[in-house]
C-alpha cells in the first residue's frame, strides 16, 4: 500500500487509462507517510496485493480470473469483455459477483 495526498479521485467513468491503484479499506502496509506524521487527509492506495474491491456486474458476471477495470459506477470495478486498452486494467478477480453490485477479492495488477 502507498499513501497519497487526497488529490487522487475515484474513477467516474468506465475504462479510464488514468488508474493508478485501488482505494483500500484493509491495507496490509502503509507507505509514504514520514515517521511521526499522521495519515489524516491521505488516501490508502493499493498498488499491489489482494484487497476487497467494490464491484458491479454491469458488464456481465465477474468470475475468478477475469481482468477487471473501472466501471461507470463511481468507485466500482467491472469485468472487461474485450481486449482492454493499455493502462485500464486494475487487477484480476479472485472471487465471483453474479449480479448487481457487491464486493470481490481482487489481486491488484495495474496494467
Amino acid at each position: 500500500m502507498a499513501v497519497f495526498d487526497t488529490d487522487l479521485v475515484q474513477a467516474g467513468r468506465a475504462r479510464p487509462a488514468t488508474v493508478v491503484g485501488v482505494f483500500s479499506t484493509q491495507p496490509g502496509f502503509l507507505g509514504g507517510a514520514a515517521d511521526g506524521h499522521g495519515l489524516a487527509g491521505k488516501v490508502p492506495l493499493a498498488v499491489v496485493g489482494i484487497v476487497p474491491v467494490k464491484a458491479s456486474a454491469e458488464n456481465g458476471p465477474i468470475r475468478p480470473g477475469d481482468r477487471v477495470i473501472a466501471s461507470a459506477t463511481r468507485g466500482h470495478a467491472m469485468r472487461t469483455v474485450a481486449e482492454p486498452r493499455v493502462g485500464t486494467v486494475i487487477g484480476k478477480a479472485l472471487s465471483p459477483l453474479v449480479s448487481g453490485v457487491g464486493t470481490v477479492q481482487m489481486l491488484v495488477l495495474v496494467q
